[in-house]
């Protein structure tokens, strides 16, 4: 898709809506279940950028997609305009780039950071083996055994550049 940027060319007629709120909680769900609330707030004054989608109205985009453009601050809508051709009228489908945020209650860089430490732990397991880690009952200890592999590797690594007696 090639992106252009002189929207004000292009002569859409931009939806009256301002900043518009929409509740998008159920669709992110779907990817990050621990999220309560979810609302999108799209800016419909000041499209960013559009791209020509072809004479047919384009399929929805995948709502992995959609979510992804959320979190990089963006939404993408489908618009079309009338064009004539020759005799002919045409209607012409675009991707049309608002600007937009998503607010998520907990925040997603908290979602994600959890998501960090339980990829840690299954890390741990691995190494330990299952029976033994069926013997430590604690949480906390997992967490703690993640932090010092991590920190003992970035010690070697950092060890190693450095030129330290470990790193020869």
């Amino acid at each position: 898709m090639r992106w252009r940027t002189d929207s004000y060319k292009l002569r859409f007629r931009i939806p009256s809506w301002g900043v518009k709120k929409y509740d998008v909680t159920e669709k992110v769900r779907k990817f990050y279940p621990d999220v309560k609330k979810a609302y999108l707030y799209v800016d419909y004054r000041h499209p960013i950028a559009y791209a020509y989608a072809g004479l047919r109205k384009p399929a929805d985009r995948p709502l992995s997609l959609q979510i992804k453009d959320w979190e990089h601050g963006y939404m993408l809508g489908r618009m079309s305009k009338e064009r004539r051709l020759g005799f002919m009228k045409v209607r012409v489908w675009y991707w049309v780039k608002f600007p937009a945020r998503l607010e998520t209650i907990p925040p997603l860089y908290a979602i994600h950071h959890t998501q960090h430490h339980t990829h840690a732990e299954k890390t741990v397991e691995k190494i330990i083996g299952k029976q033994n880690i069926e013997k430590i009952k604690n949480n906390l200890t997992l967490q703690i055994l993640s932090g010092v592999i991590v920190g003992t590797t970035v010690y070697f690594i950092t060890n190693k550049l450095l030129g330290g007696k470990n790193g020869k």
